[in-house]
């Protein structure tokens, strides 16, 4: 049996006060991990949503140091497609364009996967030609497709409408 000086009383420490205090140091022990786990954690998001925003401001500069460039080859394949070019030549600066196109369209798919992210992206609703949209994805493919010696062919039935409303480069980001 204990014997506790405490304010100039003696306290007898039994078994059940004995047990009492453990479970109480017990407890607070329990409580101070807690404290220190939620203060790690809330540190731990606060580098995330740093790292996060980093991400993004990265993301958008490099897309716009990017764009800039493949808007400047998508016009001038534009200029070079109204000058006289052999059938030939106008397919190649025709698949160059529909490429660059595509390459602009992917970087616009990375800016919104951050806009994803942060709850930002607006998905457009506007009248679109689904074979049409299908055909510019599968003739991006085709040279890829060709080198492989592949048929890329296509099949749309003809109860499928052609018109149809909605977001055709997401559509397109599907096929390809």
């Amino acid at each position: 049996m204990w014997v506790l000086a405490y304010d100039v009383k003696a306290i007898v420490m039994t078994p059940a006060r004995q047990a009492f205090l453990h479970l109480v140091s017990r407890r607070a022990a329990i409580e101070i991990q807690r404290i220190e786990a939620e203060r790690e954690l809330s540190d731990t998001r606060d580098k995330a949503l740093l790292a996060s925003r980093a991400k993004s401001e990265f993301l958008a500069n490099m897309s716009h140091e990017i764009r800039t460039p493949m808007n400047g080859i998508v016009g001038f394949t534009n200029l070079l497609l109204r000058s006289r070019l052999t059938r030939e030549q106008q397919n190649y600066v025709s698949t160059v364009r529909k490429s660059a196109n595509s390459l602009l369209s992917i970087i616009n798919d990375v800016l919104d996967l951050s806009k994803i992210e942060s709850g930002k992206l607006n998905i457009e609703v506007i009248s679109f030609d689904l074979r049409e949209c299908i055909e510019d994805a599968i003739s991006l493919l085709a040279p890829s497709a060709a080198e492989k010696q592949l048929d890329l062919v296509t099949l749309i039935y003809a109860d499928v409408p052609c018109q149809l409303f909605g977001d055709p480069v997401r559509v397109r980001q599907i096929l390809i």
